[in-house]
C-alpha cells in the first residue's frame, strides 16, 4: 500500500482508528513486534537525537530517496523508493516542482 497519513498511529496508541472511538481490532503478534520496534526508534530519537532500536536496522539520516527505511513485521530493512515509486519518470513530468536535492 505504501504510506498512509497516520497509519503509524495504531502502532503508537493500540485501538486508534481514525475515529471518535478506540474501536480498531487489536494488533496481531507481528504488528507488536513492529510497534515495539517502532517506539524504540521514536523514544530513542526523543532522548538522544538519534533513532535506534536494538536488532533493527540503523536509521541513518535522509539523504536521497533511493535509501529509504522501510518499517515492517520481522524485515524493516532499506529500499530504494525512488525506483520503487517511479521518482525519474515524475521528476521528468513535473521537473519544476520535483527536481530537487536533499541535503
Amino acid at each position: 500500500m505504501g504510506a498512509v497519513h497516520s497509519s503509524e498511529l495504531p502502532y503508537q496508541f493500540p485501538g486508534f482508528s481514525n475515529t471518535m472511538k478506540r474501536d480498531a481490532a487489536p494488533l496481531t503478534p507481528s504488528q507488536q513486534a513492529l510497534a515495539a520496534q517502532m517506539m524504540a526508534y521514536w523514544t530513542s530519537f526523543a532522548r538522544s537525537g538519534t533513532p535506534s532500536a536494538v536488532g533493527a536496522p540503523q536509521w541513518k539520516a535522509f539523504t536521497d530517496a533511493g535509501a529509504v527505511l522501510r518499517l515492517e513485521p520481522y524485515k524493516s530493512a532499506w529500499f530504494d523508493a525512488d525506483q520503487a515509486h517511479r521518482c525519474g519518470f515524475w521528476r521528468s513530468v513535473y521537473p519544476d516542482l520535483l527536481d530537487r536535492t536533499y541535503p
